[in-house]
């Protein structure tokens, strides 16, 4: 994995930041931890799911969320969303058509599932 990573001293006086980048170079993620940066890049991450309309961006989302979730073993995936598995890789399919991934390669999945999980934390 590319990356960079500066470390917080305990008073807080640095930010926490990290930068993953994808197959192609391209930072895809960033966490700063005091100018909240990093929820904004993980926010467009994932825009695209959830710009589609209707329930099908959610859909997809809480596919890919499972899908990650379950550490990409799609039996566990299909069963946990009570769903036959040719559904779920006709979902994989379009999740990586619409966020223009590939969901076998191991820093996409990990920012993918950083922006997941930023998501999850700051809607609950």
């Amino acid at each position: 994995m590319s990356g960079e990573l500066e470390a917080a001293s305990p008073t807080g006086s640095r930010a926490i930041a990290e930068r993953i980048l994808d197959g192609a170079g391209r930072p895809v993620v960033l966490i700063d931890g005091r100018s909240g940066a990093g929820k904004t890049t993980l926010a467009q991450r994932l825009a695209p799911l959830l710009e589609l309309p209707g329930e099908r961006g959610r859909d997809l989302l809480d596919t890919l969320e499972a899908y990650l979730h379950a550490g990409g073993r799609k039996t566990e995936t299909a069963a946990a969303l009570g769903i036959e598995r040719q559904s779920l890789y006709h979902r994989l399919g379009r999740i990586e058509e619409i966020l223009d991934v590939d969901l076998r390669d191991g820093d996409t999945v990990l920012a993918l599932h950083l922006a997941v999980m930023v998501r999850r934390h700051l809607h609950r």
